[in-house]
């Protein structure tokens, strides 16, 4: 007897003689029932879809459920504790910088607190620093003041000097008036494994762009294993900060 392609369901050959038609087309509807309502019940309905950009997705063996579209530019991540195992999430950071914060400097002393632990290395920069009266300016990690708790080494270049000094101090660049260092400069300052349970370093340069021109190198350790969560920019003699503005940025 032949058999169909897809199903193999019997039928006559071609040369066959056909009798007892009734039970052949009895026997061919009943193949062709069992079929559909197999291939009926394993099949998705669409109702399973409910908005554009749904996924469906399995939840269990033989099993399969919806996952909602997810927010605009966020990535599927897979869950464990989502009863899809999957989620839609935002993307983490690849490596590049995050912006964490930008702070306005005023005041005798202007501090960045809460800074977050999720990332392996800090980069600061700042445009246009200058305080009210000639002096330098102290970088202090977690509030801690002691200047017997840092060691600073600089390295200074003007158009005719070349100096370098060290101390107890975290006093790393100079700030001032037209007169003094300088009105207006930008320093960068980067602090690698801030997070990290060990003694701290950080490394940076600023340049003043007005009177002296002078640059400054210049890299400290503190003296603690505390993860760095603020860092606070004071100025010597009780001078203000007249402009300034630090960004913070994290980098994994």
């Amino acid at each position: 007897m032949a058999t169909t392609t897809n199903y193999s369901w019997t039928t006559p050959d071609d040369t066959d003689l056909v009798k007892d038609g009734a039970s052949a087309i009895r026997s061919l509807g009943t193949a062709i029932d069992s079929t559909v309502f197999t291939n009926a019940g394993n099949a998705v309905q669409k109702s399973t879809i409910d908005a554009k950009g749904d996924l469906l997705v399995g939840t269990a063996d033989n099993t399969i459920g919806r996952l909602a579209v997810g927010t605009n530019d966020y990535v599927l991540t897979a869950d464990s504790n989502e009863a899809s195992g999957i989620k839609w999430a935002a993307p983490a950071a690849g490596g590049g910088m995050t912006l964490l914060s930008s702070t306005t400097l005023s005041g005798a002393s202007t501090t960045i607190s809460s800074i977050s632990q999720d990332y392996t290395d800090l980069w600061l920069f700042c445009n246009n620093a200058s305080i009210s009266s000639n002096a330098g300016f102290f970088i202090y990690f977690n509030g801690d003041t002691t200047a017997t708790n840092y060691r600073c080494s600089r390295f200074t270049i003007d158009p005719t000097t070349i100096s370098g000094d060290e101390s107890n101090t975290p006093e790393m660049f100079q700030s001032g008036t037209s007169t003094g260092w300088n009105a207006s400069t930008y320093f960068v300052l980067h602090i690698p494994r801030y997070s990290v349970a060990e003694h701290h370093y950080a490394y940076g340069h600023n340049k003043c762009t007005l009177a002296v021109q002078r640059t400054n190198w210049a890299n400290f350790v503190w003296n603690s294993t505390s993860a760095i969560s603020s860092i606070a920019f004071a100025n010597g003699g009780g001078r203000t900060w007249s402009s300034g503005t630090v960004r913070l940025y994290g980098v994994k």
